[in-house]
């Protein structure tokens, strides 16, 4: 079994995929392409010095890909103290304006009533009376290298035996 620190993360130097990740078909392919990669590259380079435009294309989109457009940052004035209704009507006033694209508003007014379902939700959960009774809502499965899950207690970090079925 990999050993773990006191944390639960894996030690220096071990992991919990000792034996990586899965060879698939593409992995295969990749193999292949990089043991031909100077002759690609040469042949996509000849074709675009001989006038190939997608082949120019391919090589400048890898050297200077296209810029992605970004909206320019905008400063919106919010009274001290705002609540959600607030920012959400100064957020659909800057977008009336145009001071915010009307996508960017539409967003950010959706983000603000998840921030508000989010608030709700916090207010009417009940509060842990200490750090543990947070940690015991947590589930942690470990597989072991025998093949079985097993649960750990975030509390002690002692592993639970599965119960027979």
């Amino acid at each position: 079994m990999v050993q773990r620190k006191e944390n639960g993360q894996f030690m220096a130097g071990k992991s919990g995929n000792p034996s990586g990740r899965p060879s698939t078909e593409i992995t295969a392919i990749r193999k292949e392409l990089a043991a031909h990669s100077k002759a690609i590259i040469q042949v996509v380079k000849n074709a675009a010095l001989g006038g190939d435009m997608q082949a120019c294309k391919m090589i400048l989109d890898r050297i200077c890909p296209p810029f992605k457009p970004q909206a320019a940052p905008v400063v919106i004035s919010l009274p001290p103290g705002s609540d959600f209704t607030q920012i959400a009507e100064a957020l659909i006033k800057a977008s009336a304006e145009g001071l915010l694209p009307p996508d960017i508003g539409a967003q950010m007014v959706a983000s603000i009533g998840q921030l508000a379902r989010i608030a709700v939700i916090k207010e009417n959960l009940p509060q842990p009376e200490n750090d543990e009774d947070i940690l015991r809502h947590i589930r942690i499965s470990i597989i072991g290298e025998d093949g079985i899950e097993r649960d750990m207690d975030p509390v002690t970090r002692a592993l639970k035996e599965p119960e027979a079925s």
